[in-house]
């Protein structure tokens, strides 16, 4: 009983360790996307003439793979897929109806390297996204491991006495 006691509370604290050190990546990734924020209001202003239609371009959700093969980005499972279906994706924001009619070209007049830096700052942005999702799922479950664990170890005190 001893033994299972000690193997409990090992399990609780590498379960406890494994929660902190994804708490610091997801707040690492928090900062990634603070960081391509401001990279993109550094490079349209709000006073630029087309800060508001980039923004939208900036800002915008697209239908993409959940999963990544591998880091590198070759893989074709993370490519953006925008001609599916917008209305199998239940954002509750409401804004399917206005994506569908989105126009994602270059607005006429602006620079094609700024929309293109535009467009570089949200898939970065989208990748971080999705990776601080990952991580979110993963905080979720390293907590229900932790409280499986505690009450483990609640069940041994008790069996013990």
């Amino acid at each position: 009983a001893c033994r299972e006691k000690d193997e409990a509370s090992t399990a609780s604290t590498e379960c406890s360790s494994r929660l902190a050190a994804k708490r610091m990546e997801q707040e690492l990734c928090q900062e990634k996307n603070r960081a391509t924020a401001a990279d993109f209001f550094a490079a349209v202003p709000e006073t630029h003439q087309f800060h508001l239609p980039l923004l939208n371009i900036f800002m915008r959700k697209l239908n993409r793979s959940r999963k990544r093969t591998g880091n590198d980005g070759n893989s074709s499972e993370g490519e953006d897929t925008e001609d599916e279906d917008d209305a199998e994706d239940d954002d509750d924001d409401g804004s399917n109806e206005y994506e569908t009619e989105f126009d994602d070209s270059c607005p006429s007049g602006c620079e094609v390297t700024l929309y293109d830096q535009v467009v570089e700052l949200r898939e970065k942005r989208l990748d971080q996204e999705d990776c601080l999702s990952e991580i979110q799922r993963s905080i979720e479950d390293a907590q229900r491991a932790h409280e499986r664990h505690v009450q483990r170890n609640k069940q041994i005190s008790r069996d013990v006495i």
